[in-house]
């Protein structure tokens, strides 16, 4: 589907990563990150840090808004990589809808553990 949004306002590339499943040696099913799918998609991604005065606020939850095309698939256990930086989503990622139809998706990530924020 094409999205609304023109191209020059979509100037990131995000990969997105998913992970296979597989039974582990208990029955249960569990991500296999050795099967994963990658789809890149364009986008924009706003910080959306806590800051207060210029310092991070108590507490320091950071977050960012990426935003995709309308056809983005996004799902809580995908992995997220813009620019170097990985994240992973904070809650599941919305439709944006207009009187047109849909619009763009949104998404609210945090980094991902492990992953030093710059």
């Amino acid at each position: 589907m094409a999205g609304l949004i023109p191209p020059a306002l979509l100037p990131h590339r995000v990969l997105v990563e998913r992970p296979g499943r597989r039974t582990d040696r208990y029955g249960a099913s569990v991500d296999d990150w050795s099967t994963s799918t990658r789809a890149e998609y364009p986008a924009w991604i706003e910080d959306q840090g806590a800051e207060l005065f210029g310092r991070p606020a108590p507490g320091g939850y950071r977050s960012s808004l990426l935003v995709l095309p309308p056809d983005a698939d996004l799902s809580l256990s995908d992995r997220i990589t813009v620019d170097g930086q990985t994240y992973q989503l904070a809650r599941p990622a919305r439709l944006v809808r207009t009187a047109a139809g849909p619009h763009h998706v949104e998404a609210e990530l945090t980094n991902y553990e492990g992953v030093k924020r710059a």
